[in-house]
C-alpha cells in the first residue's frame, strides 16, 4: 500500500519548551498510512510523528528551532558518566539492592512529553477518516489522461533487502528479546564465555609483555556491560509490534498503560484525564506505519513496536520505537517513576544503541539511533548530545554534521545553517508536476487540476518543497475534489 498524507500547512500553538502561548510555528501532516521508506526520508528532513500526526518544525519562524539528532550506533563508546550507569543498572540486577541515584546524577534525562510542544485540539482520527481498505494497489491518472500503473515502491536499494517471498504482513508475530538482542527461544548466546576467554589470553599475554596494557585499562564495549551473570533480578526486554496489534500487547496493554499514567501523573503532573486510555492509544500505539515482514537480514522487520522493560516478569518502562530502513527512531519512553534511582531514561538509550548494533550484524544498512529533536538552549536535552557520535541535520541543506561543530554556530545563533554554502539539498523538489494526488483515485496534480479546475500551486509547492523529491513522487497527497 503506497503512502497517503493530509497536508495542513503551518500552524501556531504554544510551546511545550520555552512555555510561550503562540509561538511555537509547525508544519503538520495527518498520516492516514506511511511506508517505512517514506517515513525514513521524511525524517531525514526533518519530520517527526506523534500518532498519525507529523510535524516539522518551522526553523526560521519557530521560537525553539527544533534540529533532528542521530547517533551513530555503530561507532558508539560510552563515556564515563554512561559506564558508571550501566555498572549501577549491573550491580541492582545482581544483588537487588535499591541505591538512590546520587546528587550529581548524569543528566537530566527526563523527556518532555508531546515532543511537538504544542496541542492539537483540531486534529484527530475522528474528524480525518479514509478508507484504505481497497488501496492496495493505485492506478495513477496522468495529466494526458491516460492510465498508468505505478507501483508506488521504495527506492531499488530499499527493494534489494526484501526477500523473493514475501511473508504476510498481516500476521500477528510477537518478537521477544533477551539481553542479547537475540529472539527468545533460541539457544543462549555463549558470548559470556568467550569473553572470559579472551580476557584470559590477553592477561597471558600482558603478563610476557610489560608494554601490553593490563586487563584493568582495555576498553569495554557496549554489550560487555548490559550481560548479566546469574543475576538475582530477572532483567527481560520484549519487543511487541503495534501495527497490527499482536497478541501479547494486548494481554498486556493494561499493565503498560497503568505504568504510561503513573509516569504522566507523578514525573510530568498531568491529571488522569490528561493521560487517559484514549490519549495513551492516539499517542503511543496508533502509528502510520504498517509491519513490513519481507526484509531480509531484519527479523522484525520494519514497523512500530513497545520494546517492554520486565524486572522479574513486571513491566518497568516501556520505550516506543520505529524500526525503519537505517535505523531505529526513538519516538518517545515511559517508566514506573519507583525505579528513578536507575535513571531508566539514559539506561533505554543505551539499550535502543545496543540493539541498533545486534540488528547491524545480519542488516548492515541499521546503523543509526534517532533521537528526535535536539533545543540548543533546552537542559532536558543535553543528554541527546552526549551520546556519542552524535550528529544534528542541517536545516537547509538537509546533511548530517557532527553535533560538537553544529553547537559552535548554534552557540551564536539559535537558527543556524550547519552545513556549508557550498552543500545542497540532493533531494530538492523540482516540480509540481512530480506531487501524486489521491482524490477517489490515483493521479498527478496535473490531472488532478484539469478535471477539478482547483488550482492549488501554491500549497503543492509548499508541500513538495518540505517532503522533498522522492516523497512527494511516491507518497499520495489526499485531496478533496471540491474547492475549499
Amino acid at each position: 500500500m503506497p503512502s497517503i498524507v493530509d497536508y495542513f500547512s503551518s500552524r501556531h500553538g504554544s510551546c511545550g519548551y520555552c512555555k510561550s502561548t503562540d509561538t511555537s510555528q509547525n508544519y503538520s501532516m495527518w498520516a492516514h498510512v506511511i511506508t517505512a521508506q517514506d517515513y525514513q526520508d521524511l525524517i531525514d528532513r526533518g519530520w517527526r510523528r506523534s500518532g498519525k500526526y507529523c510535524y516539522k518544525p518551522n526553523m526560521k519562524a519557530t521560537c525553539c528551532p527544533l534540529y533532528t539528532i542521530k547517533c551513530d550506533a555503530t561507532e558508539f563508546k560510552p563515556s564515563k558518566s554512561q559506564k558508571k550507569l550501566l555498572k549501577r543498572v549491573s550491580k541492582y540486577l545482581m544483588d537487588g539492592k535499591r541505591n538512590e541515584c546520587p546528587n550529581d546524577s548524569l543528566e537530566d534525562e527526563t523527556p518532555v512529553p508531546n515532543d511537538q510542544g504544542f496541542v492539537m485540539t483540531d486534529i484527530s482520527s475522528e474528524n480525518i477518516q479514509l478508507n484504505l481498505e481497497d488501496i492496495e494497489k493505485v492506478e495513477i491518472l496522468s495529466g494526458e489522461g491516460s492510465i498508468c500503473t505505478n507501483k508506488l515502491d521504495n527506492d531499488k536499494s530499499s527493494n534489494e533487502q526484501k526477500e523473493t517471498e514475501p511473508a504476510d504482513v498481516n500476521t500477528k508475530r510477537t518478537q521477544s528479546l533477551n539481553l542479547d538482542g537475540k529472539e527468545a527461544g533460541k539457544p543462549k548466546c555463549k558470548k559470556a564465555k568467550l569473553i572470559r576467554l579472551e580476557k584470559k589470553k590477553q592477561k597471558q599475554s600482558a603478563a610476557s609483555n610489560v608494554n601490553v596494557k593490563t586487563k584493568g585499562n582495555q576498553e569495554k564495549s557496549l554489550e560487555d556491560f548490559i550481560i548479566y551473570e546469574n543475576p538475582t533480578l530477572q532483567l527481560e526486554l520484549r519487543l511487541v509490534c503495534l501495527e497490527p496489534e499482536s497478541k501479547q500487547f494486548e494481554d498486556t496493554f493494561e499493565e503498560s498503560f497503568a505504568v504510561y499514567q503513573k509516569y504522566q501523573t507523578t514525573i510530568h503532573k498531568d491529571t488522569p484525564s490528561q493521560c487517559n486510555k484514549k490519549q495513551f492509544r492516539r499517542f503511543l500505539v496508533t502509528s502510520p506505519l504498517k509491519r513490513e515482514m519481507s526484509v531480509k537480514g531484519l527479523p522484525c522487520g520494519y514497523g512500530s513496536f513497545h520494546q517492554q522493560y520486565c524486572l522479574n516478569g513486571k513491566i518497568i518502562a516501556v520505550g516506543v520505537i520505529d524500526v525503519l530502513p537505517t535505523c531505529i527512531s526513538s519516538v518517545y519512553f515511559f517508566y514506573d517513576p519507583d525505579y528513578s534511582f536507575l535513571s531508566l531514561g539514559t539506561y533505554s538509550s543505551l539499550r535502543e544503541i545496543a540493539y541498533v548494533r545486534s540488528l547491524n550484524k545480519t542488516f548492515p544498512q541499521m546503523k543509526y539511533y534517532y533521537m528526535g529533536f535536539y533545543i540548543h538552549n533546552c537542559p532536558k536535552m543535553c543528554y541527546k548530545a552526549r551520546l556519542s557520535p552524535s550528529f544534528l541535520l542541517c536545516p537547509e541543506s538537509y546533511t548530517w554534521h557532527p553535533v560538537d561543530e553544529a553547537k559552535k554556530k548554534l552557540d551564536m545563533n539559535k537558527y543556524s545553517r550547519l552545513g556549508g554554502t557550498e552543500e545542497e539539498d540532493k533531494n530538492c523538489f523540482k516540480s509540481i508536476h512530480d506531487v501524486l494526488i489521491f482524490c477517489g483515485m490515483g493521479m498527478t496534480y496535473e490531472y488532478y487540476k484539469s478535471k477539478t479546475g482547483i488550482n492549488k500551486d501554491r500549497e503543492i509547492e509548499e508541500y513538495g518543497q518540505l517532503v522533498g523529491s522522492k516523497c512527494a513522487k511516491r507518497m499520495l497527497l489526499y485531496q478533496s475534489s471540491e474547492s475549499d
